[in-house]
């Protein structure tokens, strides 16, 4: 009797042992693993609900800036000609206003936007990077609007540049939205 309950004994503690070492060894990382991964789960469905959230708002957005209520923010004229020459006009006395003299602003058959009623523009110039930042935010807050689809942006190597600041040569594409007015402004 006496050895069969040593027998009992030593049968369960070896198995006491070997389940906690199973608990230990094996059951134990894995519930660590699974609670890091649900963690995990929980943020990324944090992050996924944020990103939808944006998602919906960058589509009203979208939406409000493509609709038919434009005012303000279009460019008006009789005729597209006379909406182009606004705009060109406009953008040359922003170019002035900050220090630059435009090479060039053609019109362009180009636009990469969703804006149906759209004149573009392709703008190459040379300024220091002190004139060309005001530049581009006297243009992408002007009333009414222009957009830039495109820049390219080119340092200019000149050896005999006194100025703290680089030159660059820029080629920037702005789209401007327009609509015809009914009647001539006198």
């Amino acid at each position: 009797m006496g050895n069969q309950f040593l027998s009992r004994a030593v049968t369960l503690t070896t198995l006491v042992t070997v389940l906690t070492l199973l608990f230990f060894g094996a059951l134990s990382p894995l519930a660590g693993w699974r609670s890091a991964k649900l963690a995990e789960h929980a943020q990324t469905q944090a992050r996924r609900a944020q990103l939808e959230d944006s998602i919906a708002r960058l589509e009203a957005e979208r939406v409000a800036f493509v609709s038919d209520d434009l005012a303000g923010l279009t460019w008006e004229g009789a005729q597209e000609a006379e909406a182009t020459a606004k705009v060109q006009s406009a953008v040359n006395d922003m170019a002035r206003n900050n220090g630059i003299l435009m090479r060039s602003i053609a019109p362009t058959r180009d636009n990469n936007t969703e804006i149906t009623n759209a004149i573009g523009f392709r703008l190459e110039f040379e300024a220091s990077l002190d004139q060309l930042v005001p530049f581009l935010k006297t243009a992408e807050f002007s009333q009414p609007a222009l957009v830039v689809t495109r820049a390219s942006l080119r340092r200019l190597a000149r050896p005999n540049r006194t100025g703290t600041q680089p030159d660059i040569f820029a080629q920037i594409d702005i789209v401007a939205p327009f609509s015809l007015t009914t009647e001539r402004p006198e």
